[in-house]
């Protein structure tokens, strides 16, 4: 008995690429992390890092500044940078850079530690000096300077990325620090807090630095023993603002800290009550926020009208079901008044009447609330990420303070003509860029044919239209200013040109 023969893969489930054995790194970037009394959180992050648990592409930073005092840096010095025998004769510094970079860690660049004490000025001596600790105004003030130029230095390459840790120092530091960030962090940079499970987060000697360090035994004050290559490392990101959007030149952010929250402060007040101005371009199917610009199809051009224009007779509140209603009577389409408020019943049905005899589209009359969610969703994801500062709301269907500009193009019509038969012939014409033929209808006068013919000169049909015995010959020619119709008797006499 022949055994059954496999099925083969269909050749779209075939993987003809090998996947890498590892994620690909990420090439330029700067840690910036402020330290303590324990240094072990530079180690930590940095292999949390390198060797994420989850999709996270690695990342091993080319520079590492650590932000901290005269204890703090004493601390960096005693445990990170003093050889010990508990790592063969190195320090922790160089057994972190060769687990991580391998052989070439002696030519490699990367992970080059900075130590970035925190310095006041001395009007006595006209010197600046070190900060020993964080404990009053005064030198809370200092900090948060010296931390805002740290980060500020980092963040004025577009090419560069920079990531933060909040983990060690003071809290003030650290709130200092995510402070910093969200003034001056970009969409592409990090902020992460490092989570290192019990008991390897403190107690344990020799200390533990990071997994794969040389002396693996660890042991607790209760005498129990662990495995430094137990441990599990865990790197969360901490969510910011990136309030840099508002300026995107930085020249145009001010250096010290208090003028900094003084200016973005007074900035987003104006803004607030600065109503944003919108404008519908229809010929392009485009509209523009302030300057930002957003391509639309023609459905969801059709839907952000309708809510701009709800918005602004104070028609829409977060019910997407009434919204749904509203926006078919808007196109001359029954609504089911009783999912629209009764304040607004009366309104709507008079709307509705007003509107039947030039009904919109018909995908309408069938049209379900994702009909407007997604095309809502679309133009505001597309405004984030072309930095707008006014973006419709989330779950909500009430805008911003907004100004609607009349539309400054022509309306996009949906045919150059009032009767049937020439709307069909504009529909054929561009619809096809072939020789072709089309029925037109019929006439008291007879039977109509009409022959297209494509122009490669302007890229524009000319039609030849035969209605019974008479013959009207028409040239269309469509620019981005005009239009221009020329017709001919039976005898092909040229007459008048008629704008459009």
């Amino acid at each position: 008995m022949k055994a059954p023969k496999s099925k083969s893969p269909k050749p779209s489930s075939i993987n003809l690429r090998k996947a890498p054995d590892t994620p690909a790194l990420v090439a330029g970037a700067t840690l910036i992390a402020v330290v303590g009394i324990s240094p072990a959180i530079l180690t930590e992050t940095i292999w949390a890092l390198a060797k994420p648990g989850d999709a996270t592409p690695p990342v091993v930073p080319d520079e590492v500044i650590a932000i901290t005092t005269t204890q703090g840096r004493d601390k960096i010095t005693e445990q990170l940078l003093t050889p010990s025998a508990d790592f063969a004769g190195q320090t922790v510094w160089q057994a972190l850079r060769l687990a991580l970079l391998g052989s070439g860690a002696t030519t490699d660049t990367r992970l080059t530690l900075r130590i970035a004490v925190i310095e006041r000025s001395d009007p006595t001596t006209g010197l600046t000096l070190p900060l020993a600790d964080i404990r009053d105004r005064e030198q809370n003030l200092v900090a948060a300077e010296f931390i805002l130029k740290q980060v500020r230095e980092q963040t004025t390459s577009k090419d560069w990325r920079m990531i933060a840790s909040l983990a060690g120092g003071r809290k003030t530091m650290s709130a200092l620090l995510h402070a910093a960030f969200s003034h001056l962090g970009r969409p592409q940079d990090r902020l992460t807090h490092i989570l290192v499970e019990e008991p390897f987060d403190g107690g344990l000697q020799p200390l533990f630095f990071f997994p794969e360090q040389p002396t693996q035994t660890l042991t607790a004050r209760n005498g129990r023993t662990y495995q430094a290559r137990d441990a599990r490392l865990e790197l969360a990101d901490v969510p910011f603002a990136p309030l840099r959007v508002r300026f995107p030149d930085i020249a145009d952010i001010p250096t010290r800290f208090r003028d900094l929250v003084e200016t973005y402060s007074e900035t987003f007040k104006r803004d607030a009550t600065k109503p944003a101005v919108i404008e519908v371009l229809q010929n392009t199917a485009c509209v523009v926020v302030d300057g930002v610009k957003v391509e639309l199809d023609d459905r969801q051009l059709v839907v952000i009208e309708f809510l701009l224009a709800a918005n602004q007779k104070d028609w829409l509140q977060k019910n997407q079901d009434e919204a749904l209603e509203i926006f078919k009577a808007w196109h001359g389409y029954a609504p089911q008044l009783n999912a629209v408020r009764n304040a607004l019943r009366p309104t709507i049905a008079k709307l509705h009447a007003q509107k039947t005899k030039k009904p919109g589209p018909d995908w309408i009359e069938a049209a379900v609330k994702d009909d407007i969610k997604r095309p809502l969703s679309f133009w505001r994801k597309e405004l984030e990420r072309a930095g707008s500062l006014w973006v419709p709301p989330k779950r909500d269907l009430c805008f911003p303070p907004f100004r609607l500009l009349g539309a400054s193009c022509r309306p996009r019509p949906t045919s150059h003509f009032s009767c049937t038969r020439c709307a069909a012939i504009d529909s054929a014409c561009r619809s096809k860029s072939n020789l072709f033929a089309a029925s037109a209808g019929r006439r008291k006068s007879g039977p109509a044919a009409v022959a297209f013919k494509k122009r490669s000169i302007t890229n524009r049909p000319i039609v030849l239209l035969t209605v019974g015995t008479s013959k009207i010959f028409a040239c269309f020619r469509w620019t981005t200013r005009s239009f221009r119709r020329r017709r001919t008797s039976d005898s092909m006499q040229t007459q008048n040109l008629l704008p459009y």
